[in-house]
């Protein structure tokens, strides 16, 4: 009898991914990730805390496995915090552009292709640019390491990606993090305005719009997510994950193993 192999569903991204596992104020993203794929899918975690796109292309071949040892049939694929951040600051700004290629060549690799999974192409979460200074001055830096506008623009390139790869027939989804967190920070926001300003100035988050404290419902330091800041992700990750199991019946759902009442048994 030969080994059965549970297929995957395989998150790749930076810290954001990474910390999906922990528990947050009683609230645990991969937890309630593995509940919905039980049976059915392994998760595996792959976050890798400030690992920006060029990190990420220097370890892939280490990362998604031959084909021959396991089937990653979801492929989460979660970078852009740390490739957006402001360049001369840190060592881990990667260019727009650049970003771009690299998301591209990880989403075409080969070893990703040899799979053929669904890939989930996550864009990255707003920031808080206030209570990100505060904490990049504690650290001798000059200014704020991270601006919204400026993420913004890397998560509208996930989405252009995004449209262009489905144009090209690959089964990607979009998950828009960073409009589902900001969506939420609108409507809880008291009295909230739209007046956003060219450039960015006046968006939500940004310094010159002011200190929100709305963002600390999602945010522990104005970039990595608490528990409610996992519980977006989730929402807006989730509906693209096993769409039909629902509706399979309770006696022959898509399991490795089948339900007890038909498993094979040793007479």
């Amino acid at each position: 009898m030969s080994f059965k192999k549970y297929p995957q569903f395989l998150l790749f991204g930076d810290s954001i991914t990474q910390f999906s596992s922990y528990l947050k104020d009683g609230y645990s993203f991969g937890a309630q990730l593995e509940e919905h794929c039980q049976r059915r899918l392994d998760v595996i975690n792959r976050g890798l805390g400030g690992y920006n796109t060029a990190n990420a292309l220097s370890i892939i071949e280490q990362v998604i496995p031959p084909t021959s040892c396991a089937q990653v049939d979801y492929l989460l694929v979660a970078f852009g915090a740390n490739d957006s951040v402001i360049p001369g600051l840190t060592p881990q700004h990667v260019s727009l552009q650049d970003f771009t290629k690299n998301i591209e060549k990880i989403i075409s690799h080969p070893l990703v292709k040899a799979h053929n999974p669904k890939i989930l192409l996550v864009t990255p979460p707003p920031v808080d640019e206030v209570v990100r200074g505060r904490l990049d001055k504690r650290q001798g830096l000059k200014e704020v390491t991270r601006r919204q506008a400026v993420t913004r623009e890397y998560a509208r390139a996930i989405k252009k990606i995004v449209i262009d790869y489905q144009g090209k027939g690959l089964d990607i989804v979009l998950v828009d993090l960073w409009q589902a967190v900001m969506d939420k920070i609108a409507g809880l926001t008291p009295g909230y305005v739209d007046d956003e300003q060219p450039g960015g100035k006046n968006l939500l988050g940004s310094e010159e719009k002011g200190e929100n404290d709305v963002f600390k419902t999602f945010f522990v330091d104005g970039l990595h997510f608490t528990g409610a800041g996992y519980e977006v992700f989730y929402d807006t990750l989730v509906k693209h994950v096993g769409e039909t199991w629902k509706d399979e019946p309770l006696d022959n759902p898509s399991y490795v193993f089948p339900p007890w009442q038909v498993a094979p048994k040793v007479e």
